[in-house]
């Protein structure tokens, strides 16, 4: 009969020296990484809120022009057949929440926006609140 056992060297598989290093590389590169990231992905929401924004306004003006009135309500930029947006849905944020809507009243512009990742008025950076009047500010 023959011998099946096998044997093992000590070369075979890490030690747990060499495991450490590597979690130690790769929690240091995803620290010095996670700035960088995370600044390009709210510029990403920034730049698509903008677009929504840009959409939405440009449906409203367009509605306006149509029914020579303002909508009391973004769903009444779906409702038409055919509906003032494309593709018949309205946009939502990146956070998944539907953009405000607030028509002209007393002499005012409408705006149209969206309150941020905390969904609440006010706040700084991807909290902060992003409307056609805050883009006309910026632009000016």
């Amino acid at each position: 009969m023959k011998n099946t056992k096998k044997t093992f060297s000590r070369s075979a598989g890490f030690t747990l020296v060499e495991i450490m290093a590597v979690v130690l590389i790769i929690g240091l590169l995803a620290g010095v990484l996670s700035g960088p990231i995370t600044r390009a992905l709210f510029q990403g929401n920034k730049t698509r809120i903008q677009a929504d924004i840009k959409s939405i306004q440009s449906s409203i003006k367009l509605y306006k022009g149509t029914m020579f009135r303002f909508p009391e309500s973004l769903e009444e930029l779906i409702e038409e057949d055919p509906p003032f947006v494309e593709g018949g849905r309205l946009p939502t944020d990146p956070w998944g929440r539907e953009y405000f809507y607030n028509p002209p009243s007393g002499g005012s512009e409408f705006e149209v926006g969206t309150y941020g990742m905390d969904g609440m008025p006010g706040g700084e950076g991807d909290d902060s609140d992003v409307t056609n009047l805050t883009l006309l500010d910026e632009n000016s």
